[in-house]
């Protein structure tokens, strides 16, 4: 992906309110990753999506070596909303999707699912 997708991204919290998302894996709710979540986040206003916000160096490492990771904001458990409400003052209810990790990598040529439809 190019740098155009910091501009898909609506809002952004701080990574340490999101604590409660990691790891992204074990959450019981639709997690998209790699072009998957590149897809969606082109497709989606950007108004309707919340990021995270690199709080430091470490966050910013963090950030930058996680996959691109869409999380559906309506399957996100009840508990994590909350977290982040209570950390932000943000209500991701507002929001459609979450997106997180590097959200301005390349990620073009990434599968071959690109070629199976040639």
């Amino acid at each position: 992906m190019s740098h155009k997708h910091q501009e898909l991204v609506g809002s952004r919290i701080p990574h340490g309110a999101a604590s409660s998302l990691f790891p992204v894996e074990d959450l019981p709710c639709d997690i998209y990753q790699h072009r998957d979540a590149k897809r969606i986040l082109e497709s989606t206003p950007s108004d309707a999506v919340l990021g995270l916000r690199k709080t430091g160096l470490a966050s910013a490492y963090f950030l930058h070596n996680h996959a691109l990771t869409v999380v559906d904001t309506v399957s996100l458990p009840d508990h994590a909303k909350a977290d982040i409400l209570d950390r932000t003052g943000v209500d991701v209810h507002d929001y459609e999707l979450l997106a997180i990790g590097n959200t301005d990598r390349n990620y073009e040529n990434r599968t071959l699912g690109e070629y199976a439809t040639r």
